[in-house]
C-alpha cells in the first residue's frame, strides 16, 4: 500500500529542509501519539547508512516492539530524505520525505510511505494516515514557530 500526505508550510524550502534533516524534528512531530524509547541514540541529523531501532511506544504507554530505521538517502539539492524501515508487523516501510518551494515563498512537505505488512493491513493503513496527519499538523506548528522567531 502507498500513502501520501502533503502539507503547505509558511517557511521557505531551505528553512523547512533545516527542520526536516534534524532528528529532533521527528521526536517533536510524533509527540502526543508516539514516543521513542531509543530517541537518545539518534544522531542530531539524518545520515546515510545510519540504522537505529527506535522502539516506539503508542501514546508513550504501549510498546510496539522493534522499528528499525535505516537512512538510505539524504539529498541536499532535491530536499529529499529516504528511509527504509521495518518492524514487528511491518516487513517493508519505505518513507520518502520531500520538500518543494512554493511561489508564495512558503514550501510544501510531502510524506510518501510504501508499506507491506504481515497482517492487519486495513488497521495499519488507517493508523498510518492518522499518524502522518498528526505529524504534519505538528510540523506546521513547528514551522510557524520557526517563522515567528525570524
Amino acid at each position: 500500500m502507498k500513502i501520501e500526505r502533503t502539507v503547505r508550510l509558511p517557511i521557505n524550502a531551505t528553512e523547512t529542509w533545516e527542520l526536516i534533516k534534524q532528528t529532533s524534528t521527528l521526536v517533536f512531530v510524533a509527540q502526543g501519539v508516539m514516543t521513542y524509547k531509543n530517541a537518545e541514540a539518534l544522531t542530531s541529523k539524518w545520515v546515510v547508512g545510519n540504522t537505529i531501532d527506535l522502539q516506539p511506544c503508542l501514546f508513550g504507554l504501549f510498546p510496539l516492539g522493534s522499528h528499525i530505521v535505516t537512512v538510505v538517502k539524504v539529498n541536499e539539492d532535491s530536499f529529499t530524505i529516504v528511509t527504509n524501515e521495518k518492524g514487528e508487523n511491518i516487513t517493508r516501510w519505505m518513507h520518502t520525505m520531500n520538500i518543494k518551494p512554493l511561489s508564495s515563498g512558503g514550501s510544501s512537505y510531502t510524506d510518501s510511505i510504501e508499506i507491506e505488512c504481515k497482517s492487519n493491513v486495513f488497521l495499519t493503513q488507517q493508523f498510518v494516515k492518522f499518524f502522518y496527519g498528526h505529524r504534519q499538523r505538528r510540523l506546521k506548528k513547528l514551522a510557524a514557530a520557526y517563522k515567528n522567531k525570524k
